[in-house]
């Protein structure tokens, strides 16, 4: 299985040194011990480094309620530990261990005098773990992978133990906790733990194996190398094979001649059964882990900070409200496992920042991401009169109209129902794709340029919707033929006015007349279409408003006469009209007229990123896949205005 292993790590461990005799002080009963150090420990996962640098190791436990054990177990507390340090030189940590005075604890200090006992274990719990591929450097540069790095840790006791100290005591052991610990380890868990010693054997009969199925001859030709890269490809599957077991409460052990896939089946039918066993009652909860929080919390302060108003802001948003964008990447390093961040130059901080993986990127796409879907097209009016629809590709699409269907007709005695035909027409359409790329650079992160991941990226997703806005309205006033061969406004098409007017009684009668009077694709039967909007330049918006907001008719001198289109027409008024014509469209619930064809029905732009290799910095492209399509010509009318 080649790639990068994923494997949980487990959080707690032990580590068993020795100590000379040299280091008893009789006189105080106490015995001077180093209890960890940064020497690799080969565990079932791969090789441990435990960092020493002082602000890798929480001593605090240690110092505040540390105690010595004998051979880990909790029952036999035998003293206490003074003098706990790190060695930042040495990277290796040290403490005094002080006997208690009574029988029990006497008798192992008396053996630990006598040279009989001399290993020491630490017990610890980790935080933060590096993990450092093959061939790869840590971040520190002091080591190379492959290797887990635990960067945060804490040692919680110290032991004297019996076994001697080697590299291989302790190896692959978790620590045995009662159920009332913290960061407990399942015992079945520790069952199914795999030790180096046996994968070595596994391993070496998986070579024995491979080379028994050849001949004598063909084993002279393996090379080295054939056998090393099976091998490693072997101890991937095997390692893989332990890691689901151990997740899903398998015995590893009893799998390891299976394939993974037979291996991920077994799991899931065992989670499957034991959801299975679950009460119908059960009440399940689904609950959002740290990182998602966090996440959450940091990009609604970055959209607070850009002047956003969000409805619900996310538990913890405050606690990030005063935090720069550089700080941020801090903060996201540091959960990251990343030490000493704050010591890194600027441009160190954005090159470690900007990673794909970091929880840095992952909150700027959130807040790019969220900043989008706030926006709201407010500047754009084709959504009011247009209608709406879909292709599945980027083919050219028919979309198909039916004919009116004929009137019913009386059937008299013994009469037969007469078949009436139906005519349907074909329009093409389709869709293309706009788009435009963005960027956040190094500079917007020194220079704490909040708006260009809050503002930037509604800017471009209301570009988009203008985009749109303007394919409407050009499609409304041009003089480009449509599927008929004619152009959209033509008195063959009974929807042009045949003297042009203000925007008047006479205007509108004579509109709502032409649309009114429509007829069919068989050219019989009366659609009697209502205009529904009034679709005017700002240079005749006082004039629609005004006639469609006043109880007298405007276009009379006389006072008295009533307004009958009062409030008849919703006035919809676009900046991309100019000049003094005017429209009148029908609901497109009642008639097609253009429509904004998208791609799978997605009306929302979408947003991708991807790291940058020729700048430093995350590239954004946000593209939208639509079209605008005349479907009909019956349900516009235009009027060239005076």
């Amino acid at each position: 299985m080649p790639g990068k292993r994923t494997r949980q790590l487990p959080k707690q461990g032990v580590r068993t040194f020795s100590f000379s005799r040299d280091a008893v002080k009789q006189d105080a009963r106490s015995v001077k011990v180093s209890f960890s150090s940064e020497q690799p420990y080969d565990r079932w996962f791969g090789s441990e480094i435990l960092l020493h640098d002082k602000e890798c190791v929480n001593l605090d436990r240690l110092k505040n309620i540390g105690i010595s054990l004998f051979n880990h177990n909790r029952d036999k507390v035998i003293g206490r530990l003074e003098n706990i340090v790190i060695d930042d030189v040495e990277k290796k940590s040290y403490c005094d261990i002080v006997f208690d005075d009574d029988e029990e604890t006497d008798t192992i200090y008396q053996k630990v005098l006598s040279g009989t006992l001399k290993g020491v274990s630490v017990g610890y719990f980790v935080d933060n773990w590096e993990e450092v591929e093959a061939g790869k450097p840590s971040l520190n540069g002091r080591f190379t992978g492959p290797c887990s790095i635990a960067s945060r840790w804490t040692p919680f006791e110290v032991s004297i133990v019996s076994i001697p100290a080697d590299d291989s005591v302790g190896v692959g052991r978790e620590l045995e906790v009662d159920n009332n610990t913290e960061q407990n380890t399942n015992k079945k868990e520790r069952e199914n733990e795999m030790t180096p010693e046996e994968l070595k054997a596994f391993l070496e009969k998986f070579v024995a194996d491979m080379l028994a199925t050849r001949s004598a001859e063909e084993q002279k030709t393996v090379s080295k190398e054939e056998i090393t890269k099976a091998v490693e490809a072997e101890k991937e599957r095997i390692l893989t094979i332990d890691s689901l077991c151990r997740d899903f409460g398998l015995e590893a052990k009893d799998h390891f001649e299976k394939t993974i896939d037979e291996v991920k089946d077994l799991a899931l039918n065992a989670k499957k059964e034991e959801m299975k066993a679950l009460p119908a009652s059960a009440n399940i909860q689904i609950i959002a882990d740290e990182t998602d929080k966090f996440r959450d919390a940091a990009s609604d302060a970055m959209l607070l900070r850009g002047g956003m108003k969000l409805e619900k802001q996310a538990e913890g948003t405050n606690d990030f409200r005063g935090l720069s964008l550089k700080t941020l990447a801090i903060e996201c390093l540091a959960k990251d496992g990343v030490e000493n961040a704050h010591r890194f130059s600027d441009e160190d901080l954005f090159k470690k920042a900007l990673t794909p993986s970091s929880s840095f990127v992952s909150v700027v796409e959130n807040v790019v991401s969220k900043s989008m879907r706030i926006y709201a097209p407010a500047s754009t009016t084709f959504q009011d009169w247009t209608s709406t629809g879909s292709v599945s590709d980027f083919k050219e699409a028919r979309h198909y109209r039916i004919s009116e269907s004929g009137n019913i007709e009386r059937i008299y005695e013994n009469g037969e129902f007469k078949h009436d035909q139906v005519k349907d027409e074909g329009i093409s359409k389709r869709v293309y794709t706009y788009g435009k790329r963005f960027g956040f650079t190094r500079e917007t992160l020194i220079n704490d340029d909040i708006g260009v991941i809050t503002k930037v990226p509604q800017q471009y997703v209301a570009g988009a919707y203008r985009t749109i806005n303007q394919l409407v309205y050009a499609a409304l006033t041009s003089s480009a033929n449509i599927y008929d061969g004619s152009v959209l406004f033509v008195s063959g098409h009974s929807n042009l006015a045949g003297t042009a007017t203000a925007v008047t009684t006479a205007g509108l009668s004579a509109g709502y007349k032409a649309m009114k009077q429509q007829k069919g694709l068989k050219g019989k039967q009366v659609l009697n279409i209502m205009p529904r909007f009034l679709i005017v330049s700002p240079d005749k918006e006082a004039e629609a408003r005004q006639m469609m907001a006043s109880l007298a008719d405007p276009s009379s001198a006389n006072a008295n006469v009533a307004n009958i289109y009062q409030g008849a027409l919703k006035p919809i008024v676009d900046g991309e009209l100019t000049g003094n014509a005017w429209f009148l469209a029908a609901d497109p619930m009642q008639c097609d007229t253009i429509e904004v064809t998208y791609l799978n029905g997605k009306e929302a732009p979408t947003l991708e990123s991807q790291m940058s290799f020729d700048r430093l910095g995350i590239d954004y492209r946000i593209f939208h896949d639509f079209g605008v399509n005349v479907l009909d010509f019956r349900g516009l009318y235009k009027n060239a205005g005076a």
